[in-house]
């Protein structure tokens, strides 16, 4: 019995050493140990650490503040460069303008803005901003104050031509840039001189091209530039300019219903006529004499028209090239009477704007086609253009 006892104490000390053995071998080689196993304290257990949730932007679309902050700077700069080139060439336009016989204060005042284009004392502005007016002065930049004529002007495009007699070394022309190559989207910088805070600068973007802007009572404007960048009374005449601080158009007029919706005439409008403007020769252009209206589906069903597009004659002109032509308009008692132009030399005519946009392009003398709808029926006429009579 005893000697049963001794060799299980015996065999359990054999089995220790054993274990202790092979646990060394094991630390050993996780230490990086060679030598025999030495007894290894058991580490503490590690702390489970739950990391703090946190959002994360995908990398496509998180700003990196530095190059977001030189972008901005960049643009600031820009802006500010344009305005430092160009302001000097931006010009005050008061005038005074005779008032009716009669009737409320002998003149009346007025202002707008032009640009200098040549040291020669060329400045463009608005032709409405200029018209009856019996006596001009412009502000240079510099406060120079000095008067000035009108060298010529485009009534129907709401353009003039000023001139004045000053030093060319006070004139800072700017540059005037290609309406042609704008697009919808480019950055747009109007400098002007609005409510009469002198040089004020707006930026926007041109929002449009080719607007037709058609005024009851007038000749519709064609191929206007809109732009979101603040117009405001007393910026008529100014540049509107691109990026680099070409003029791409005249600021001209704002739509007074509407939030953020400016118009520019087109610079290269300007520069079509400008040698003859320069040259004090006036601008003719081709007319065809007749006052109309857009029809519409509602309209045409109001006075049984049978055609529900085209542009119904209100009036032939007596004496014009459309009256001479046999075109008729209608009359006090019966307006659907007249005559409704559908084509312009096989082109569709849907609105007033497409009709001058079909006559703008000839000279005075042209003759055109005309085809329109008399009675249900459908006929040509050949109309002999004629000139614009002056509007002032």
């Amino acid at each position: 019995m005893l000697g049963r006892y001794l060799l299980a104490i015996a065999f359990g000390l054999a089995l220790g050493i054993g274990l202790t053995l092979g646990a060394g071998s094991v630390l050993g080689r996780l230490s990086g140990s060679t030598g025999m196993a030495s007894i290894v304290p058991t580490p503490l257990p590690t702390p489970i650490v739950v990391p703090t949730p946190r959002v994360t932007v995908p990398p496509t679309l998180a700003p990196v503040p530095g190059e977001v902050a030189g972008r901005v700077l960049m643009d600031e700069h820009l802006i500010a460069d344009l305005f430092d080139r160009v302001a000097p060439s931006v010009v005050n336009v008061s005038v005074r303008v005779p008032g009716s016989s009669g009737q409320g204060p002998p003149v009346r005042q007025g202002s707008g803005s032009g640009f200098v284009v040549d040291d020669q004392g060329h400045i463009l502005t608005n032709e409405h901003v200029v018209r009856d007016a019996s006596r001009i002065e412009i502000t240079l930049a510099d406060g120079l104050k000095v008067p000035a004529e009108v060298r010529g002007r485009d009534t129907l495009n709401d353009i003039a031509l000023l001139k004045v007699e000053a030093p060319a070394d006070r004139l800072r022309p700017v540059l005037l840039g290609d309406s042609a190559a704008l697009r919808v989207g480019q950055m747009a910088v109007a400098i002007g001189n609005p409510f009469g805070y002198t040089r004020t600068l707006t930026v926007g973007v041109v929002s449009g091209l080719g607007r037709p802007i058609e005024d009851a009572g007038r000749r519709p404007l064609l191929d206007m530039i809109q732009t979101d960048a603040a117009i405001n009374p007393g910026n008529s005449g100014g540049p509107l300019l691109n990026m680099r601080g070409e003029v791409i158009g005249i600021t001209t007029l704002i739509d007074r219903s509407q939030l953020s919706v400016g118009f520019a005439v087109p610079i290269n409008t300007a520069l079509q006529i400008m040698p003859t403007m320069m040259a004090g020769q006036r601008i003719a252009r081709p007319w065809l004499g007749i006052a109309g209206v857009a029809l519409s589906p509602l309209i045409a069903e109001q006075f049984k028209l049978g055609v529900d597009q085209g542009i119904l004659v209100r009036e032939a002109v007596p004496g014009g090239p459309a009256d001479r032509a046999g075109i008729k308009g209608g009359t006090v008692d019966d307006p659907a009477s007249g005559d409704v132009i559908r084509s312009i030399d096989g082109r569709p005519v849907l609105r007033v704007a497409d009709l001058v946009a079909g006559i703008d392009p000839r000279t005075v003398g042209d003759n055109v086609s005309i085809t329109i709808v008399r009675g249900g029926a459908e006929q040509v006429i050949q109309v002999t253009l004629g000139e614009y009579p002056e509007v002032r």
